[in-house]
């Protein structure tokens, strides 16, 4: 997320939900990858609802050197950062990655939200499954923009990320050289066969909205079905193994009878 967004020195940049301030510390460390030797930082913004994870995201900052201005508090329902006149406060950039499974009401959180927080689509990035400790679903990432290049007006971008995903022990997880593959490409914003996806609002409508980037791209590759024609063979090995294991063991019985 943090390469998606590409902050650049000096910029705002507010987590809404910001756990233990992993997140801001990203958008830092990118934030300085062109010049590392630039004493421009970034203006941190973040607020959580949890006490704990405030705590740590204290101590995270004091770690990294970090100055940033954090609230507690339901962002939902009560964002701390507002203007004088009431509405919520801009920001360069704003991120989050909150709590999975959350048991919510719509209709209170987004259909009625005062400060019209959720009407503009930017892209949907779909990320592999079993990435999160907290569950073992697929994830998906939202980009919403409110500033979109005249390029990039009324059309969504759909990437499906789940075939740079390596296998790993307890989490799979995805290799930075691919992180940054992938934030190109969606800077870019053009389609690539097996990957990205880029539909006109109009087609999302006659999809009733379902912006799941697996129905427009990833279909299996040459690589996928031979791995599912060695499975096949795999299992009717075993099956051939279990039914000779079988032959023994009542031949075995017989004999005792």
């Amino acid at each position: 997320m943090a390469h998606l967004m590409r902050p650049r020195p000096g910029e705002a940049c507010h987590d809404y939900a910001f756990g233990s301030a992993g997140l801001l510390v990203k958008l830092q460390l990118v934030a300085h990858e062109p010049d590392p030797t630039s004493r421009a930082p970034l203006k941190l913004y973040g607020q959580e609802l949890q006490a704990e994870s405030d705590a740590v995201a204290h101590m995270n900052a004091i770690i990294h050197g970090m100055d940033v201005r954090v609230e507690r508090g339901d962002t939902m329902l009560n964002p701390k950062f507002k203007t004088a006149a009431g509405r919520i406060a801009a920001h360069d950039v704003v991120v989050a990655n909150p709590m999975w499974n959350q048991d919510i009401n719509p209709d209170i959180y987004y259909a009625s939200d005062p400060f019209d927080r959720f009407h503009a689509t930017g892209g949907v990035i779909l990320l592999p499954d079993n990435l999160f400790y907290n569950t073992h679903a697929a994830g998906v990432i939202v980009v919403l923009s409110k500033r979109k290049p005249e390029g990039r007006k009324d059309r969504i971008v759909l990437l499906n990320a789940s075939r740079r995903v390596r296998k790993g022990r307890p989490k799979n997880f995805i290799p930075e050289e691919d992180v940054r593959v992938i934030a190109e490409a969606f800077a870019t914003g053009e389609p690539v066969a097996g990957e990205v996806a880029v539909i006109t609002r109009e087609q999302a409508a006659g999809a009733d909205y379902n912006l799941s980037p697996s129905r427009r791209v990833g279909q299996a590759t040459d690589e996928e079905s031979a791995s599912v024609l060695d499975l096949i063979d795999e299992l009717r090995r075993l099956s051939a193994e279990i039914q000779e294991s079988d032959r023994q063991l009542f031949s075995t019985l017989e004999r005792l009878r």
